[in-house]
């Protein structure tokens, strides 16, 4: 009983300090270095760890631990056996790290287990929902008020140079973990709070402040917390209808929030992204123009799409930057026969490495993502890792379904996942220990069923 306690205690400042670091700190958090081994890595190490365990565990014992269907355990088992069988059917050896940085995708699922032990143990309980609310209000001051704001911005000097010394990178929080922040806290606030007008509340307010920072950042993450926004409301819709007169102070307060917050931004009421990020430079997003200038075509365009020479453009250069890379990646694999198996993970991708494409390598020169979480998958193990991976994607929702009879967890899974098929999210270490353990604490009973 008492190793019980003691076990539950230090599981818990554990998950408080590394989901502290990771929500409010990002990237510059997962890249501090402890005795040589980066938190990213040794993240990393115990996702291979507990998968490589996953394999051998028996099926009645998986299903008495996490009452989910045999089918998602095999589905999840089969993910984990698709990297050995790239290993053999490409003759690799995983004799470095990289490969299992590249097939990180395959590892980080493992955390789903840990949002459901979490869950389990109610760690993440009433406090928890407080504390990480005060963390994603910690989290707008620190992008919007101190340094050249935001992403190339600076934290405090203590910070910064904290950061410095001991990171590998000092990179502000962007845009698809800021929204994976804002989901997180909601999704605690929603299972936590008895209150219901404190969670009315929370979820609007969260949502206003928010809302402008992630239009500062990226267009496709507006899209994505609008997405968000609505849905919420449909959830929460008994509440709005049983506490109206609460609801109509709400929105008037939260939309006070919006106005001060897009003021405090922008310095306008004029919500657009910056310049700068948004916008690939001309000097990388050239294909468009050279496309239309190579055959004096006037293109129609759907919403910025056209269709040339049996290839999809866009006249917008960020969104043409990536369409050209998720088509050379799958024209390669077809063209050398790697379509069904993937190119493996000892090296870059290939297509990212083209010295004739030095665009590809982002501002920084260190980019190596082609910014699609299925284009990667495809990419790497093929359509083998594919389908088991859709397989774990579907069934997780089956299994949230049948138990919880109904389907909340859209909510927390649509947003982040439309944002990874257009940014390095899942490639990261980060956001995706965030995303799989929110997924599975969405399987707590919840107040508000």
């Amino acid at each position: 009983m008492i190793k019980d306690v003691k076990f539950h205690n230090v599981l818990k400042y554990v998950l408080y300090f590394l989901f502290t670091g990771i929500l409010l700190f990002s990237r510059s958090f997962v890249g501090i270095s402890i005795f040589g081994f980066r938190i990213g890595e040794i993240l990393i190490a115990v996702s291979v760890i507990f998968s490589l365990f996953l394999l051998f565990i028996p099926r009645e014992k998986f299903i008495k631990l996490t009452n989910l269907s045999v089918s998602f355990f095999y589905s999840h088992k089969l993910i984990i056996l698709c990297f050995f069988l790239s290993l053999l059917l490409n003759q690799h050896l995983p004799n470095n790290a990289y490969f299992f940085k590249s097939s990180s995708i395959i590892w980080v699922l493992i955390y789903f287990y840990l949002g459901l032990l979490i869950s389990k143990k109610n760690i993440f309980n009433i406090n928890a929902a407080y504390f990480f609310w005060l963390i994603l209000i910690l989290q707008y001051f620190l992008a919007t008020t101190i340094g050249t704001f935001p992403y190339i911005g600076f934290y405090p000097e203590l910070l910064n140079e904290f950061f410095v010394n001991y990171s590998d990178k000092v990179e502000p929080i962007k845009a698809s973990n800021l929204i994976m922040v804002l989901i997180f806290v909601n999704h605690l606030i929603y299972v936590n709070m008895k209150n219901k007008k404190i969670l009315l509340f929370g979820y609007l307010f969260n949502i206003a402040l928010i809302f402008p920072l992630l239009a500062f950042n990226s267009r496709g993450s507006v899209l994505f917390c609008a997405i968000y926004a609505v849905h919420s409301i449909y959830y929460l819709r008994s509440y709005i209808f049983e506490n109206k007169l609460f609801t109509a102070f709400s929105l008037i307060f939260c939309g006070l929030v919006f106005f001060t917050s897009t003021i405090w931004i922008f310095g306008e009421f004029n919500i657009q992204t910056r310049e700068g990020v948004a916008e690939i430079s001309q000097e990388v997003a050239t294909s468009t123009q050279t496309a239309i200038q190579r055959k004096n075509y006037n293109p129609e365009t759907f919403m910025s799409f056209y269709y040339l020479d049996g290839r999809i453009y866009s006249l917008d250069g960020t969104t043409d930057w990536r369409l050209d890379i998720w088509q050379d990646s799958i024209d390669y694999q077809l063209e050398n026969n790697q379509f069904l198996f993937g190119v493996g993970y000892d090296d870059l991708l290939v297509i990212m490495n083209d010295p004739e494409e030095p665009g590809r390598y982002g501002y920084d020169g260190l980019n190596e993502h082609v910014h699609n979480y299925v284009i990667t998958i495809l990419a790497r193990g093929g359509l083998l890792l594919l389908l088991p991976t859709a397989a774990f994607w579907i069934l997780m929702l089956y299994n949230y379904r049948k138990i919880k009879g109904n389907y909340y967890i859209l909510l927390l899974i649509i947003p982040p996942f439309l944002n990874a098929l257009i940014d390095v999210a899942m490639e990261s270490v980060q956001f995706p220990v965030v995303y799989l353990t929110l997924l599975g604490l969405s399987f707590k009973n919840q107040n508000k069923d």
